[in-house]
């Protein structure tokens, strides 16, 4: 991992937890934490520098980005249009 992350936020609705710490094993200096769960979401975001959104509701995830870190960069990572 780049020495430059820090933090590392895992976010999802299940499971982060779990990835999150078969992450911290990295061999680096950045924390990996899970958050799970809508009201977890804030804490998830806070001082966020990128969010990455693979998939899902990216409406309301990018509304929460908006709100809690917005001088974040945001990638949205999508399936193409005509996939099935």
């Amino acid at each position: 991992m780049n020495p430059l992350v820090g933090e590392l936020a895992l976010y999802d609705v299940a499971n982060t937890p779990g990835v999150a710490c078969d992450l911290s094993h990295m061999s680096t200096p950045a924390v990996a934490k899970g958050y799970v769960g809508a009201d977890q979401l804030p804490a998830a975001l806070q001082g966020c520098q990128l969010v990455v959104i693979p998939a899902g509701i990216v409406a309301g995830l990018c509304e929460a980005v908006a709100r809690h870190c917005p001088t974040a960069w945001l990638a949205i990572i999508s399936n193409p249009v005509n996939s099935t």
